[in-house]
């Protein structure tokens, strides 16, 4: 039934009052001005960090520090055009996990030839558990040959890495800048990926318990669950054992609490992020210096990824893990002392600073760091659940004296968990050679460390061996040391005297 306009004023006559009209109206303004002013101030860009693209549109490139909003260096805006082409820019779509469970991944490598050997172990191993999966290679300067061999395979997708796209300084692979840019680039095509460098190992195929850790947005959504407080988090850490891996519980509290980053790393390198990060970086990507050097401030593998282009990946980890690669002094500075694969560990693995820097490694685990409250790498530890392994990374070099030569190189080890450096001295003659601890020729493995120590035999001539533990630690002239090389340099010198 219909109620006339006449009967509703003799109902309601304070609705037609003078007075309400006019507050109708105030609040109508104040409303729509609050409006404005929220709208207005989501878009503003302090001047400093503004960056346009070709039409127009105004982007923030510097990095805010999330619990603060403190602003690091603004990037260059010369590179709008490449974060845009890789969709990283606040326009492009991501995956709402809170609606949809996680795509089907690919699965990335790139590499170089010089690791050739260890990526046909790779491909071997992922067509072993998965028959049918899909696996895209990128080419970082591999010969005619190599790409033959690659293309012949089934469901393998061999890309050339664009090179010519980006900055001379990214033809620099030790710098590891390409990495990024290969995630990124694989992440706005295919929306989930696991990225791999050429030395991982895969044991086993199921993978679900990963999944989980995402999948559960749908149902209790992302970050909902309250953040323990910073004196929980600690006190958790300094009772929970790292080292063991993944537990059945510590998966089972993450899956409740539903805070997992979409960009997940799975191997602990064994030190923190503070001692293995060049103080340069800070001045693009500040962080809290209180949290980075405690114990849960962990530093993980950037070479085995599992990631997912949602928004908090592309948020708060990708834009600016791109940007930095793309920066002349952010990944990698030039220069500066300490920029050193190899570390000079002190009294703590985690607050002292070991003058070295890892590159892409360093710039993945702050931002992750940063943008996940330290709390990320409790549960990323999943090694035990998906059985995963590593290869031992070194440097393999040969020298005229204690330092390297010029033209090291990283080399994954085919067994072992030791690298080596062997210096000889006899007068004014020196020898040094740079290698992995184990090695298996002809089939037989033969270990040349079974500790971490020092060990020097003679006196004129003299022969130091040195042996560490962990990723690249031989590098430094001063750390804790190819066997043949190092034992033929020797006798061909006692041989001459």
């Amino acid at each position: 039934m219909l109620i006339s306009h006449s009967r509703v004023r003799r109902l309601f006559p304070l609705l037609y009052s003078r007075f309400f009209q006019l507050i109708a109206f105030v609040l109508s303004v104040y409303f729509f001005y609050n409006a404005y002013r929220n709208h207005t101030e989501k878009q503003w860009i302090d001047p400093e960090c503004l960056c346009k693209d070709q039409d127009g549109n105004e982007y923030d490139f510097c990095y805010h520090l999330p619990e603060n909003g403190k602003k690091g260096k603004r990037f260059a805006c010369d590179y709008v055009k490449d974060v845009k082409r890789l969709g990283l820019l606040p326009d492009y779509p991501t995956i709402d996990l809170t609606k949809s469970h996680v795509p089907e991944p690919i699965f990335v490598t790139a590499f170089s030839e010089n690791h050739w050997d260890e990526a046909k172990r790779l491909i071997a191993l992922i067509r072993q558990h998965w028959r049918q999966q899909k696996v895209i290679i990128y080419d970082l300067g591999i010969t005619s040959s190599t790409a033959a061999e690659i293309n012949g395979f089934c469901n393998v997708e061999l890309r050339k890495f664009p090179f010519d796209v980006y900055p001379q300084y990214v033809r620099q692979l030790a710098e590891y800048r390409w990495k990024p840019i290969v995630i990124a680039e694989t992440l706005k095509e295919f929306g989930a990926i696991w990225y791999m460098d050429s030395s991982i190992t895969w044991r086993k195929q199921n993978l679900s318990h990963v999944y989980d850790l995402l999948n559960c947005r749908s149902k209790v959504g992302f970050e909902k669950t309250p953040l323990p407080s910073i004196a929980e988090r600690d006190s958790r850490e300094n009772t929970t054992i790292h080292e063991s891996g993944w537990t059945l519980d510590v998966w089972d509290d993450n899956l409740k609490a539903c805070r997992k980053s979409a960009y997940m790393f799975h191997g602990w390198t064994g030190h923190g992020i503070y001692p293995a990060t060049s103080h340069h970086l800070y001045e693009w990507i500040p962080t809290n210096f209180d949290e980075i050097i405690k114990p849960k401030a962990k530093m993980y593998e950037a070479g085995f990824v599992y990631a997912v282009r949602t928004k908090d990946t592309v948020e708060r980890i990708m834009r600016w893990y791109v940007l930095c690669a793309l920066e002349d002094n952010c990944m990698a500075p030039r220069g500066i002392p300490g920029i050193s694969l190899g570390c000079q560990w002190g009294a703590s693995k985690f607050s002292d600073y070991a003058n070295c820097h890892r590159y892409d490694q360093s710039v993945a685990n702050l931002l992750a760091a940063n943008g996940f409250n330290n709390i990320m790498m409790r549960a990323f530890f999943l090694l035990a659940l998906i059985s995963v392994a590593t290869a031992l990374k070194c440097y393999k070099d040969n020298s005229g004296d204690e330092h390297h030569s010029g033209n090291e190189r990283e080399v994954s080890c085919s067994c072992g968990d030791y690298c080596i450096k062997y210096y000889a001295q006899a007068a004014s003659v020196k020898a040094a050679t740079w290698d992995c601890g184990c090695a298996t020729p002809a089939g037989m493995k033969v270990n040349m460390c079974t500790k971490e120590g020092k060990s020097t035999y003679g006196s004129n001539p003299v022969l130091e061996v040195n042996c560490c533990s962990g990723d690249l630690c031989n590098g430094s002239s001063t750390a804790k040391f190819s066997f043949i090389t190092a034992f033929v340099s020797f006798f061909l010198y006692m041989i001459a005297k």
